[in-house]
């Protein structure tokens, strides 16, 4: 009865705070409620969602596998996908990805980790940036420009915690600080992620489960010196040699971009050298339309550790995500929106005894705005 316990409580605390991120608020009126509780025929939350860069997948393994890689994640890069998969780590790792998107927009991405506590828990931190080329200042007079130029960036700071709470399940929770700055024009909001995995065996072979809240926070607000002006009301009084008065414009706030995902993955084989796992993935993210997707990984042992020289592994990936946000527009422009959401890549991994290395590549089709190539180094130490 005390091992039921044991796993009954972090469960039923993880299921009751995912749908704590998802409840209405009392007190609210009618119409918010409604658009809490479901979606409104013509409504969506499409662009209506702040710091949005946070939804970019980091780390070529999980992106080749169609993003369905919530619950296998058991490397360096769970600092993205599931803060609970930093607990399978044995020894201190490092990661870099750069993801070269549409519209001249990059995502370099540096997280690290290291076990603590006898291996008990894990921490680590990462800082993501995304950054575009400079862009062409464009006027209601001057819409194709008018020769000058501005930046716009977007990036993150985060810590994360993870504990193996016993042999067979772990939770991890992160807290990150977003910030957007678009011309001048800022917005702050701070973040948390929240995840859970449970692992044992099924039929004689792996079996891994996965809850995940992602970016659940505060509201994005805009804020900054272009926003700031002087006028004078029409209908405020007049007063001898009164200047103009100091106004700023008033902006909305922007909901951060909160998913949740509920992720299985199963190892069809699994042996010494070799194994193949697929999963698959349930997503609901709160400025989107609910996507599924599924993928998998082989994985083969070239040279073993036990043969003396530098073991080898090398891998190989694909998935699908099915997302639903376009498919009511009829005919579309671009043949290839067919496949959207499909990805693919390999990857190369080294043991030299003292230290690992690994090198993995992706490729994301994003339909009409063309694909991406996402590259990732890895270290262990």
């Amino acid at each position: 009865m005390r091992k039921l316990w044991k796993h009954a409580v972090p469960g039923s605390f993880a299921v009751a705070l995912l749908l704590a991120a998802f409840s209405p608020v009392r007190g609210q009126d009618a119409d918010q409620l409604q658009l809490l509780e479901g979606r409104v025929d013509g409504f969506s939350f499409i662009g209506n969602a702040g710091g949005e860069f946070l939804t970019i997948p980091v780390g070529a393994r999980g992106v080749a596998m169609g993003q369905a890689f919530t619950a296998v994640v058991d490397d360096i890069s769970a600092l993205w996908w599931n803060p609970a998969g930093l607990g399978f780590l044995r020894s201190p790792a490092a990661l870099f990805t750069n993801v070269n998107m549409p519209l001249d927009a990059q995502i370099n991405f540096v997280g690290v980790g290291a076990p603590v506590f006898g291996g008990n828990g894990t921490v680590g931190g990462a800082i993501t940036v995304l950054s575009f080329d400079k862009m062409e200042v464009t006027t209601i007079e001057e819409p194709l420009g008018n020769g000058q130029q501005f930046d716009t960036y977007s990036t993150s700071i985060q810590g994360t915690y993870a504990h193996n709470i016993s042999d067979r399940f772990m939770a991890g929770a992160s807290v990150k600080w977003a910030h957007e700055n678009i011309f001048g024009v800022a917005s702050d909001a701070f973040q948390f992620d929240f995840g859970t995995n449970y692992h044992t065996t099924f039929a004689g072979r792996g079996i891994r489960l996965a809850f995940v809240v992602q970016n659940l926070g505060t509201n994005f607000k805009s804020e900054g010196s272009r926003l700031q002006t002087d006028g004078r009301p029409p209908d405020f009084p007049t007063f001898p040699n009164a200047g103009d008065l100091p106004l700023e414009f008033r902006t909305q706030d922007f909901r951060p971009p909160t998913t949740l995902k509920t992720a299985l993955a199963y190892y069809l084989l699994e042996s010494e050298s070799s194994n193949f796992i697929v999963n698959a993935e349930f997503s609901a993210p709160r400025q989107l339309e609910t996507t599924y997707s599924i993928g998998g990984e082989w994985a083969q042992t070239l040279v073993p550790a036990s043969n003396g020289g530098v073991a080898t592994t090398v891998a190989a990936r694909a998935g699908y995500t099915y997302q639903q946000d376009e498919e009511d527009l009829g005919d579309s422009p671009n043949e290839n929106d067919v496949f959207r959401g499909l990805g693919f890549g390999a990857g190369l991994q080294f043991d030299f005894g003292a230290f690992g290395t690994g090198f993995d590549y992706a490729y994301r089709d994003w339909g009409r705005l063309g694909g991406t190539n996402n590259f990732s180094v890895s270290m262990l130490f």
